[in-house]
């Protein structure tokens, strides 16, 4: 009886170890890479407005970089809005003078931070709430949004 008892013990304590990756598995098997989606424009992407908001705080080493990025993309209908949040490095400086170049890019100061809010998440939550949520994208915008056009889903997750 006590042999019994032992391997029920076992079995109940390898059965996370074994039951979790199975699980795991098994939702990986209907994933898909964006390099299954092709990335020729859909007929309707000029119809397509993606707003990609970009909370920066001190980011004046990566400001530039990372919004030529986004600006390379080949998506017809993209906007850019960069959320300087109280930046003392001169990121929202660099931000401006490349949206002087480029109609797709708009800097806005973030207001002071309210209490019991963190910094990226109310950026984000603030200038996001103008305007219905459409999709959100980066330098993969087209595959992203071609995937989304295909499953008939507005955001990745479903």
């Amino acid at each position: 009886m006590i042999a019994v008892q032992s391997w029920g013990n076992v079995v109940l304590a390898a059965l996370p170890w074994v039951a979790l990756p199975l699980a795991i598995l098994w939702r990986l098997r209907k994933r898909t890479s964006l390099a299954a989606y092709s990335p020729a424009l859909p007929a309707d992407a000029a119809l397509e407005l993606v707003s990609v908001i970009v909370p920066a705080r001190d980011e004046a080493r990566n400001m530039e970089p990372c919004l030529r990025s986004i600006l390379s993309t080949t998506w017809p209908g993209i906007e850019v809005i960069v959320v300087n949040d109280h930046s003392a490095d001169g990121t929202g400086d660099i931000a401006r003078r490349m949206a002087a170049g480029d109609s797709r890019l708009r800097v806005i100061d973030n207001p002071d931070l309210p209490e019991g809010w963190f910094g990226k998440q109310w950026t984000s939550f603030r200038w996001s709430a103008p305007r219905p949520w459409k999709r959100s994208g980066n330098d993969c915008c087209n595959r992203t949004c071609s995937a989304f056009s295909r499953r008939g889903t507005a955001t990745p997750s479903g």
